[in-house]
């Protein structure tokens, strides 16, 4: 089954999906790169950012098999690495 049809998306829809997911991780690396030259600036807008992409990719993979749990092990074989996982408790 190629990717397009187990996201259950035309390309159009994928490619949308995709560029959106691009630019808020581009949003997250210029807060984190700003973060690291000026500290007191953006001290948690990265990871906000972060969790933000990660709900929404978490969302549309729920969507697209009825728990996201199983796409993503099944897809990835690997859950966030505990750095990831404590952003995302923040």
């Amino acid at each position: 089954m190629s990717h397009l049809q187990l996201a259950n998306q035309t390309y159009e829809e994928h490619f949308y999906d995709s560029m959106g997911y691009c630019l808020l991780a581009i949003e997250a690396g210029i807060y984190f790169f700003i973060h690291a030259l000026f500290p007191n600036t953006f001290t948690s807008a990265g990871s906000q950012t972060i969790k933000k992409l990660y709900e929404q990719i978490e969302f549309k993979m729920g969507n697209i098999v009825g728990s996201s749990t199983t796409l993503y092990t099944t897809e990835f074989e690997a859950e966030p690495s505990p750095v990831i996982q404590e952003m995302l408790q923040r």
